[in-house]
């Protein structure tokens, strides 16, 4: 098995189907019984046991089963807390089998942002966003780059944090992939403009907190807008970003609450993206999705007064969209 197997792997994300997973996780633990040899190359090695870990916890963050044996083995109907645990101890093993290679540094990014996840996943908070600013010194990737700025508005960083050097926040990371994708190419990938969109829901939620109506309509204005691009109107084949539906809902269920809301922005429309967001959910993962299950997904960090907050707002958007 040569690292052709791992890219066939990295292929199936992100995942649109049960069998994505089910296809990704097989290769992944197949690579992972072989161990560093003549047929897994020692680079690959630990890339694979990152991301069988970030696949573990996708299937428990997003809803997708694991009762497909041949594909997931002991991990099959793994108890939550468990499967955070394992996905957790591959991480760790992962790092410390990179840290181990001859000039190691390609792809350190890859496999400290999986043990990051792990990290915030088992609720270790500091140590999580240790190691993506471990992550983020080490890569000059924007797509990776955005992949930060999403967990660090779970961990309540939404802004930049004096320093020797500064630490750079959701905002400021998120703006400047967003930059640097202008300047390459014509189109800014989805995945930067949901980021954008969500750390525009964060700042939000803080405005909200702030009692400034003012600054939350502005915010949830421009997560509007970012989103309204990604999701698709016309094409009932295209990709779901199934992210992106439940945000959309939330925000215009926000913003219909406030003064002068845009005319595409009521409760009634609201109502509506959230039911069309549950019944893509039914349809592409065959299962019957809830506001609990989509609230259990996000992993803010409890000790931190703005990820508290903007996980508040969060929350009650949902549980209002499910009544």
């Amino acid at each position: 098995m040569s690292n052709t197997a791992f890219v066939r792997a990295m292929a199936q994300f992100p995942i649109q189907e049960q069998s994505d997973l089910d296809q990704a996780v097989r290769i992944l633990r197949k690579i992972r019984r072989l161990r560093p040899n003549g047929q897994v190359p020692a680079i690959t090695y630990p890339r694979a046991l990152a991301l069988l870990s970030f696949a573990m916890l996708t299937s428990l963050q997003d809803g997708w089963s694991r009762d497909n044996e041949a594909a997931w083995g002991p991990f099959t109907h793994l108890p939550p807390g468990k499967l955070k645990n394992r996905a957790l101890k591959l991480a760790r093993q992962a790092w410390k089998l990179q840290q181990a290679l001859p000039g190691k540094g390609t792809y350190d990014y890859d496999v400290l942002w999986a043990l990051a996840l792990a990290l915030l996943a088992n609720g270790n908070y500091t140590n999580a966003e240790k190691r993506l600013r471990e992550a983020l010194a080490k890569t000059k990737d924007w797509n990776c780059i955005c992949d930060s700025a999403d967990s660090f508005v779970y961990l309540g960083k939404l802004q930049d944090v004096a320093g020797s050097p500064p630490q750079p926040g959701a905002r400021t990371l998120v703006d400047g992939a967003i930059n640097e994708a202008l300047n390459k190419v014509e189109d800014v990938p989805d995945w930067f403009r949901w980021v954008s969109a969500w750390v525009s829901f964060a700042e939000a939620a803080v405005a909200n907190a702030a009692k400034n109506p003012q600054e939350e309509a502005i915010k949830l204005d421009q997560a509007i807008a970012e989103l309204r691009q990604i999701l698709p109107d016309d094409d009932p084949e295209a990709p779901i970003d199934f992210d992106a539906g439940a945000l959309l809902a939330a925000a215009v269920h926000r913003r219909s609450g406030l003064p002068m809301p845009p005319p595409d922005c009521t409760a009634d429309e609201a109502q509506r993206l959230w039911d069309q967001f549950l019944d893509e959910v039914a349809q592409r993962r065959r299962i019957a999705w809830s506001a609990q299950q989509e609230m259990a997904r996000a992993n803010f960090d409890i000790n931190n007064a703005t990820a508290m907050t903007i996980s508040t707002y969060w929350r009650q958007t949902l549980a209002d969209l499910d009544k």
